[in-house]
């Protein structure tokens, strides 16, 4: 539903404006706030359900998107079509028939083989990629019809991958093992390189009371090391957990950004706890 809504959206609005990677870009970013949002929801943490949800939505969003431009541009031709009285008047003594629609059906009939929808897309398919259109003015690459659908599947799987991404990304939240929510995640400190090695130490011998000594009396406003502390948001945590991250930084640094080191909340006894 989320896809076909973002196809569809994609399909209508690119007859107006058209800019290739933007709509893939808008519906891989939608899609995958809207499903980790889901996945938050639900409580669902599994990478293959996850795969399976970001592989459906790059699947309906191209679908949608394919019938919706192809009903765009079939209406287009009929609109011109009926505004070219003079010449449809003349087809229709030719032909006995004076309805637009039947004379864009039969046109795509000739150039493609299908009418109607299906005749609509295979159109698109021959006329090339479009990379940029504004209003009625497009640039489109020619290609071959096989190459163009090639090309149309790596815009949903670019689609899949940014919405897996952002799953990928949630999966690695911390939650909480008793109820699955998601941590309540407070920023404890920040180290320098120095003290964040010691730190990472205290954290691998789960020495909670010096690790909380040395954010006391070591931690700096601004070092690149961030310690954060988390929480179960319904109280089944009977001791914070830690987790020790290298921060991004703001030039060329050989370091990458990420997790450290971590110490997992203590449940408490009791779930009501």
């Amino acid at each position: 539903m989320i896809g076909a809504a973002l196809g569809a959206t994609a399909g209508l609005a690119g007859h107006t404006l058209e800019l290739i990677g933007l709509y893939d870009l808008v519906a891989g970013l939608a899609g995958g706030f809207a499903l980790v949002a889901l996945a938050h929801l639900a409580r669902e943490r599994r990478a293959a359900v996850h795969f399976a949800a970001a592989a459906l939505l790059g699947v309906s969003w191209l679908g949608a998107y394919l019938v919706t431009d192809a009903f765009t541009l079939r209406e287009l031709l009929i609109r011109r079509a009926a505004d070219a009285g003079v010449l449809l008047g003349d087809e229709a003594i030719v032909r006995g028939d004076d309805d637009p629609a039947a004379l864009i059906d039969d046109t795509l009939l000739a150039e493609t083989g299908r009418r109607g929808l299906r005749g609509a897309a295979r159109l698109r398919l021959q006329r090339g990629l479009r990379v940029l259109q504004v209003a009625e003015r497009a640039r489109v690459v020619p290609m071959p019809a096989w190459l163009h659908a090639l090309a149309l599947a790596a815009r949903a799987a670019l689609v899949a991958i940014l919405v897996a991404r952002a799953l990928a990304a949630a999966r690695e939240e911390p939650s909480c093992a008793r109820c699955g929510e998601k941590l309540e995640r407070r920023e404890a400190a920040r180290f320098d390189g120095a003290d964040a090695d010691r730190a990472a130490a205290l954290l691998a011998n789960q020495d909670e009371a010096s690790l909380l000594a040395l954010a006391a009396t070591r931690g700096v406003a601004r070092g690149g090391y961030v310690l954060l502390a988390d929480r179960c948001p319904s109280g089944h945590s009977a001791r914070e957990g830690y987790e020790l991250r290298r921060l991004r930084g703001r030039a060329f640094t050989p370091a990458r950004a990420g997790r450290i080191a971590i110490l997992a909340p203590e449940l408490a006894e009791s779930a009501g706890s």
